[in-house]
């Protein structure tokens, strides 16, 4: 297996790519809450880490939806939380 970025799999270098700005990404919990990141931008933090500036909406069926941000997370962390990419056109 060849290793990248902080010792993950190459493969997973692929998806750092596709984190950029107006790109959005989604987890759904267990409770079934949709939780939808769109980032913001992308920029070097301390140490030069990528970091990731991203809205957060969540929503459940019935339920208002509620938005938070701007946040901040390491590219890394990122990608490790929010796997999902949205298809751009949709929600």
């Amino acid at each position: 297996m060849m290793l990248g970025l902080f010792g993950r799999p190459a493969r997973a270098l692929a998806q750092f790519d596709m984190v950029k700005a107006g790109a959005k990404f989604r987890r759904v919990h267990p409770d079934q809450l949709v939780e939808t990141a769109r980032v913001l931008s992308v920029a070097p933090g301390p140490n030069g880490i990528p970091h990731v500036h991203y809205a957060v909406t969540f929503a459940r069926a019935r339920c208002p939806c509620f938005e938070d941000g701007p946040r901040v997370m390491a590219l890394p962390s990122f990608a490790q939380v929010y796997r999902d990419p949205v298809e751009a056109g949709a929600a």
